[in-house]
């Protein structure tokens, strides 16, 4: 199904898979206590997955799909390339601009802040992408797709921070955070493992950019389905076949996030496709909309939502209220008198994110009903 919003088309399946990343994203990096949190919204610590794992690679899916369908569109209706490629540019400056902002946001201390991050991240992939999509086509971008992740494969299993050799996947000797450490010094993630890794740092990179073209990918063939009348669970078929070699690749190189492993980028591409074919069945084929629309609301301003509950999570964390002569965080206040007296430490620590969340959908039910669509 298509809706209308300041006069653009949008596939409300594609709006729907982008509202549950991002209501993902909202859940996970805003447990009321992260000392206890359920399995299915932390992340492994190292090898292996937990349902945080998930949200990140959707949201990466989603930029692919995206990118395929707005850039057919304007391609049909007469766009040139050139234009279209200034204005991927402008976005992607935008974007690493306004992580670098959240990055620094709310103490501006420049000399410790951390250079990589999420939206930098997306920056970078919805630019690769872009441009294997605008200048080349269908096999070719499936080949670039493949390469860069034999590539990056190969660098982790066969390069070391000191030349050819056997890699190491371990957190103090892995190659990515061997070169994030010497191009950002001291600029990195402070809660990664290791000091001076970054889970969004700049080899690991490179398979994102090829989980952003699984996205681009499964458009292609919901485009093709659209087109020709086909079964659109054609993409769950792809999608289990992917998630099924990513559970194989496991074996010889594990399924890791901070890593961003061929394996985890299969894995998680695979899981994306098949929900995303079932966002397409329940939103388009079968025209079941009120039921989703939260999600909808969400998805269609999800950098936004993304942007500002980030900082408004960082200022209830950085904001204190003396209280006998004692600084508490804002953030500790609303948890320790609202949900820990009430419900269990896990339990209410996702009730907190839950009604974080909630805040959240209701800003974009705001925008929603005033039909404003904050594009970036």
């Amino acid at each position: 199904m298509k809706t209308a919003i300041n006069g653009e088309e949008r596939f409300q399946s594609l709006d729907v898979f982008r509202g549950i990343a991002i209501a993902g994203m909202i859940i996970v990096n805003n447990q009321g206590d992260w000392s206890h949190v359920y399995p299915a919204f932390r992340h492994a610590a190292w090898h292996g997955w937990f349902g945080a794992d998930i949200v990140f690679p959707l949201f990466l899916f989603a930029v692919g799909a995206s990118i395929f369908f707005s850039f057919t569109r304007s391609t049909g209706a007469g766009a040139s390339r050139n234009v279209i490629f200034l204005k991927v540019l402008r976005r992607t400056v935008i974007l690493i601009a306004l992580g670098l902002f959240l990055n620094l946001f709310p103490f501006f201390d420049f000399s410790t802040m951390r250079i990589p991050g999420v939206l930098q991240r997306i920056g970078l992939c919805y630019f690769f992408a872009a441009v294997l999509v605008l200048f080349t086509g269908p096999k070719t971008r499936m080949a670039v797709m493949l390469v860069l992740l034999v590539l990056y494969g190969a660098l982790l299993l066969f390069v070391t921070p000191t030349g050819i050799g056997r890699g190491s996947l371990e957190p103090c000797c892995n190659l990515p955070g061997y070169v994030d450490s010497v191009v950002f010094p001291g600029h990195t993630y402070e809660l990664a493992p290791v000091p001076g890794f970054d889970p969004e740092g700049i080899l690991s990179t490179i398979p994102s950019i090829a989980g952003t073209m699984i996205g681009v990918f499964a458009a292609s063939l919901l485009h093709a389905g659209i087109q020709g009348n086909r079964n659109m669970w054609m993409t769950s078929i792809a999608g289990a076949a992917a998630a099924l070699a990513g559970a194989a690749l496991n074996t010889v190189i594990p399924i890791n996030k901070n890593l961003w492993t061929p394996s985890y980028c299969l894995f998680m591409g695979g899981l994306a496709m098949i929900l995303y074919s079932l966002c397409c069945y329940f939103c388009d084929g079968k025209r079941y909309c009120r039921a989703v629309m939260p999600f909808t609301i969400l998805g269609r301003n999800a950098i936004a939502a993304y942007l500002l509950s980030s900082i408004a999570g960082k200022a209830m964390i950085s904001f204190n209220i003396t209280t006998d002569n004692t600084a508490i965080p804002l953030k500790t206040i609303i948890y320790q008198s609202v949900f820990a007296p009430w419900f269990e430490p896990a339990a209410a620590s996702l009730l907190y994110a839950l009604c974080f969340l909630l805040v959240w959908l209701g800003a974009s039910y705001l925008l929603h009903r005033k039909r404003i669509l904050i594009k970036i």
